[in-house]
């Protein structure tokens, strides 16, 4: 094997079994750039199977041999990486699977998930934000996305429409990012009980360098696929979100922490419109998208969006939710009534033990902490 690695000495290179059952692994490198590259290589090898080097001689200050400690469990993998790096041919390896109808939204996950990957390689060891946190949160802080004469911040009522976050998902972005120092929140402006929010010099930074690394993220696919292809992508997907009536979050996301949704349900019906606007909760903000908007997105973004919109679509049409909560009222009223809201006392009162169960429990329970939660026992008591 050692003879077919370009840039060994293969006189000087090769293995013995030791006494305790591991090889030593003697490495011996020509000197050239072949053997400099030889050397990285085995180096490469040695580190990921774990192998500890035990001698390392010079030669007018290049490596001119390393040995190494090979397990015997370990000699497998290690030959089989090391035919992988020498001029022996390849063993024939399987087409490639064709995609053959395979779900639209698949496609789109795929394409999302393929590009944070790339995002995320070029990423590795950086400090630099996630996609998700640049995309929904730093450049919707963008104090020039919404208001070009203010160039020091926005209200957090703002941030919320920019990024198209529920409240409570809106929330935790704020506590994280001013934890990360990356944000500032100061005191109202003086307009409502809202808090004002400020990119740091930290955040500023990092907001940079994830639109750099989004730019290389492209470059990547730009340079891996076909960039006509590419280009194509993105005119095709910016079609199909142009389409949607309201804006989405630039990363796909849940409604926020406890609902995996996207919109967050249905206490607000669907608008069949026009504008369509789909059923959500009450804390997302419904944001009507401007026209043209989706031709300066970029492509994690229109993939989101794309995906998004799906989800939304196929929530919409899923089965009748039949869970917790009044299953007949739920489909007489499109949010909570008051009309109700005493039917629980008449079911009670016509079962004798039951009614005798409940009076043992509210005997049980302290009075005032009743009253504190707003059913005083008197009130409980005169229902019965």
């Amino acid at each position: 094997m050692l003879q077919h690695i370009d840039g060994l000495d293969v006189g000087r290179s090769g293995a013995t079994l030791m006494p305790d059952n591991t090889f030593e692994v003697r490495c011996a490198f020509v000197g050239s750039l072949h053997g400099y590259a030889a050397e990285l290589v085995t180096r490469q090898i040695a580190g990921l199977l774990k192998m500890p080097c035990l001698h390392e001689r010079l030669d007018s200050g290049r490596v001119a041999e390393r040995r190494y400690r090979l397990e015997r469990a370990a000699s497998g993998d290690f030959l089989r990486r090391m035919r992988y790096a020498s001029t022996l041919t390849l063993p024939k390896l399987p087409s490639p699977r064709r995609l053959e109808r395979v779900p639209l939204v698949a496609l789109l996950s795929r394409a999302l998930a393929t590009f944070e990957a790339d995002y995320d390689h070029v990423r590795s060891g950086d400090v630099s934000p996630s996609l998700p946190v640049w995309a929904n949160c730093l450049v919707s802080l963008d104090p020039v996305s919404l208001d070009r004469s203010n160039a020091a911040g926005m209200d957090q009522a703002d941030f919320g429409v920019a990024s198209i976050l529920s409240t409570r998902a809106e929330r935790v972005v704020v506590r994280d990012l001013a934890a990360q120092g990356w944000l500032d929140v100061l005191p109202t402006r003086g307009r409502g009980k809202g808090r004002y929010l400020r990119l740091t010099a930290m955040g500023t930074a990092a907001r940079g360098r994830g639109a750099a690394l989004v730019r290389a993220a492209l470059q990547r696919w730009r340079a891996r696929f076909d960039a006509a292809d590419v280009s194509r992508l993105e005119r095709l997907l910016a079609q199909v979100v142009e389409g949607v009536a309201v804006q989405l979050p630039a990363h796909f996301t849940s409604y926020g922490p406890g609902d995996g949704s996207v919109t967050g349900g249905s206490f607000v019906p669907a608008d069949p419109g026009p504008p369509p606007i789909p059923a959500h909760g009450a804390e997302w903000p419904v944001v009507l998208r401007a026209p043209e908007n989706a031709a300066g997105l970029s492509v994690p973004s229109l993939l989101s969006q794309a995906l998004t919109a799906f989800a939304i679509d196929y929530q919409a049409a899923g089965e009748k939710f039949e869970g917790l909560g009044d299953p007949t009222g739920v489909e007489q009223h499109g949010r909570p009534v008051t009309s109700s809201i005493d039917s629980w006392a008449p079911e009670i009162v016509s079962n004798p033990q039951t009614l005798e169960l409940v009076l043992k429990l509210v005997d049980q329970l302290d009075a005032a902490d009743l009253a504190t939660l707003g059913y005083p026992r008197e009130e409980i008591l005169g229902k019965l």
